[in-house]
């Protein structure tokens, strides 16, 4: 291990391809790892999709059992026994919420700073998500320091006075801007690849889930190809839903009208392809996918469960999930008129996204409260 090297564990469920592990991959690719180094606590056994970048980045990987609300003791046990074996950590970084009452209690009382990062508005719905909303109360006492990716994410898990405290950080969902800069060749080069090259393409870009509201997306689909033949939409994406989304793609014989690609690595890319973006949530704690689409380029028409702090291009139209598809429709088909594509660079890192930037808040974040720790024992150490 290399000296003066400061180690961080991030807790998630899992890590593919989502927002917050997106965000904190970013982070790691970028960060100074001869200074800091990222490992991570998931939950699952099966294969991730950022697992193989992880190791080659130095990091390490250890699996906790999975929470289930009835091994509390085997899952406390775990943990006890990991900090008592890992004692080079002395930050933890908690991004999974529904048992981080219990890993970040067990966190401070082996020593570490905590940290809690609220990625969202919502626990979701039903008995889980009523277990969820209990648990997450003690968060706020229990987090030494709390970040969010927007203010009604941080209003939501930390609560309005701990937001307005000198524990809370608003950490905006950075990414790295050139890759997502508006590229006319890449677009010609992917409408081709997509055989869509004089068509009209909607996209979305989100894990097959209920929160996500792809059903909606195909409502807004069967109007429109009603009003524009050369309409098409792009999903890009994997999930639980997965299936069943395609299911009702054939029952309202749409098949000719959807692409789908999957779960992809170079989301980037697929933007360049499209004409609009859709994204009708019915919530998000920031909506990274709309930060990505806004730096391409791109006109966007989401739900208001988007917070509107991520509008920084003026190019984001909200609507009500309650307003009717026509108004959905109208809206959409209007957006583009007259409208000349160019990439949004300088607003969104006047904005905060840019990863570099972020990166180094983060770096220093960490080094400072370390080197803070390290002062407050030897001053400990003195006295006694």
């Amino acid at each position: 291990m290399k000296a003066n090297l400061d180690r961080i564990v991030h807790v998630f469920g899992r890590l593919n391809y989502a927002g917050a592990e997106t965000l904190v991959m970013n982070l790691y690719r970028n960060i100074n790892r001869e200074k800091v180094q990222f490992d991570f606590v998931v939950h699952t056994e099966e294969k991730m999709d950022y697992e193989d970048e992880i190791y080659s980045l130095g990091g390490k990987i250890y699996r906790a059992p999975r929470f289930n609300g009835i091994n509390i003791i085997q899952y406390i046990k775990w943990w006890n026994e990991f900090f008592r074996n890992h004692i080079e950590y002395k930050i933890i970084h908690g991004h999974l919420r529904g048992s981080a009452v219990f890993y970040l209690y067990e966190a401070k009382r082996n020593g570490l700073i905590t940290i809690m990062h609220s990625h969202s508005i919502s626990n979701g719905y039903g008995m889980t998500a009523i277990a969820k909303n209990i648990l997450k109360y003690p968060l706020r006492f229990l987090s030494d320091y709390c970040l969010a990716c927007s203010y009604p994410a941080g209003k939501w898990l930390f609560g309005k006075k701990k937001v307005h405290s000198d524990k809370f950080f608003l950490f905006k969902n950075a990414i790295d801007l050139d890759t997502y800069k508006f590229d006319i060749a890449k677009r010609n080069e992917m409408r081709k690849q997509l055989n869509v090259i004089d068509k009209i393409v909607i996209g979305h870009v989100g894990r097959f889930d209920d929160v996500k509201n792809h059903k909606f997306i195909l409502r807004i689909l069967d109007e429109l190809k009603k009003i524009e033949s050369d309409i098409y939409l792009l999903l890009v994406g994997n999930g639980p839903l997965y299936d069943e989304i395609n299911c009702i793609v054939k029952k309202m014989d749409l098949n000719d009208k959807v692409i789908f690609v999957g779960k992809k690595k170079n989301v980037c890319d697929y933007l360049q392809a499209m004409d609009l973006f859709l994204f009708p949530s019915l919530y998000e704690g920031l909506g990274i996918s709309i930060v990505e689409a806004q730096v391409s380029g791109l006109k966007v028409v989401c739900s208001k469960g988007i917070p509107t702090e991520v509008d920084f291009s003026d190019n984001v139209k909200y609507l009500d999930l309650n307003e009717s598809i026509k108004n959905w429709v109208d809206t959409i088909l209007k957006c583009n008129e007259n409208y000349i594509r160019k990439s949004y660079i300088f607003e969104a890192q006047k904005a905060g996204y840019d990863i570099k930037q972020c990166t180094r808040w983060i770096e220093n974040f960490y080094q400072e409260l370390i080197q803070q720790k390290e002062r407050h024992k030897n001053v400990f150490s003195s006295i006694r």
